[in-house]
């Protein structure tokens, strides 16, 4: 505003020189605007009002202050991923100011690294499955603000593994044998086994396959290895499982006991123990492998209540044995496991 001592006068106002960001308004007088983050520092302002014949200027700096502003997170979440996939998600941000950001994890499953980069990553399990809340934040040093959202693992069937037998397979010599599911031990983290699972066989070496039973070709002893598959409904393992091939005498243990009251350890190691019952005489024990081949003898004393025998030559897998009398004898099998 200004005031003229000569009443007539009729005065006019403008703006010399002013910023960009402002605007004078003629007939009110105003000088007005709004400073943008770039127009920080000092700006030269001059208000110029004359009568027509004398001019008059008001000079002054006007002083745009920096105002901090939060960051602003820009990033896109990821929601979801797959068991046993690797999961990624950038947190990313931008601030105004140019501030220095800060990424820092507030809360994270155990399955996730995070990394002062703002990298969010990590494999989950079956054990994972569901949802896991994220926070994170991004600091400029005097705000904060947080990204806060969800992660689904979603299930994904994993396939059933095959770990062996449950029991040790065997059969007499050309004698077909049946295998089923409780016949296999089966790992299977989202399955029930044996529950909706399938099993085949496939035909191999010395042996074929009718239904769920093999065959041993005539006149083979020994050890096959029998191929077979596991299926869950949705995904499958294969693996070859051992069957043993025996000679047929000495597959049943004789029902007439005589003097062996037992035999131990089964799986044996290094020795296996044979604990007699009034052997009255001497007696004779031979080790066969699974073609009937001998692989042992030893003499057993009269009166002898228990022997140890060392069996370290002897292989892994099934051996069978006979011991001999004067009156009969007996025989069986037992599985050495190293």
């Amino acid at each position: 505003m200004a005031e003229d001592s000569d009443i007539n006068d009729v005065l006019s106002y403008s703006a010399a020189i002013k910023p960009s960001f402002l605007t004078f308004d003629i007939p009110t007088h105003k000088l007005s605007g709004t400073p943008l983050n770039a127009n920080i520092g000092t700006h030269q302002v001059s208000l110029k009002v004359g009568d027509g014949t004398v001019f008059v200027y008001q000079n002054f700096n006007l002083h745009v202050a920096m105002k901090t502003h939060a960051p602003e997170i820009t990033s896109v979440h990821v929601y979801t991923v797959d068991e046993d996939s690797q999961y990624l998600y950038a947190l990313k941000a931008k601030d105004i100011d140019n501030d220095i950001l800060t990424f820092s994890d507030i809360k994270i499953p155990d399955w996730t690294s995070f990394y002062s980069s703002g990298i969010l990553m990590g494999t989950p399990t079956n054990d994972d499955v569901g949802f896991h809340d994220i926070i994170l934040s991004v600091t400029d040093g005097l705000y904060t603000v947080y990204d806060s959202f969800n992660i689904e693992v979603i299930n994904v069937n994993d396939p059933p593994v095959i770990l062996g037998t449950s029991k040790i397979l065997i059969t007499p010599k050309e004698t077909p044998l049946e295998i089923t599911l409780n016949d296999i031990n089966v790992e299977d983290d989202d399955n029930k086994y044996p529950d909706d699972f399938s099993l085949e066989l496939f035909t191999g070496d010395h042996y074929t396959v009718i239904d769920n039973s093999i065959i041993p070709n005539t006149d083979f002893l020994g050890k096959l290895n029998v191929n077979i598959s596991v299926n869950d409904g949705l995904a499958s393992d294969e693996a070859d499982i051992p069957v043993y091939v025996g000679p047929t005498s000495v597959e049943e243990i004789n029902k007439n006991k005589g003097y062996i009251e037992s035999l131990y350890p089964v799986p044996a190691n290094n020795n296996i123990n044979f604990k007699f019952n009034q052997l009255n005489e001497n007696a004779e024990i031979t080790f066969y492998d699974c073609s009937a081949k001998p692989l042992k003898v030893i003499i057993v004393p009269a009166q002898t209540t228990e022997l140890a025998v060392d069996i370290r030559e002897l292989p892994v897998g099934i051996i069978f044995y006979k011991i001999n009398y004067k009156q009969g004898y007996n025989s069986g099998k037992f599985l050495i496991n190293r």
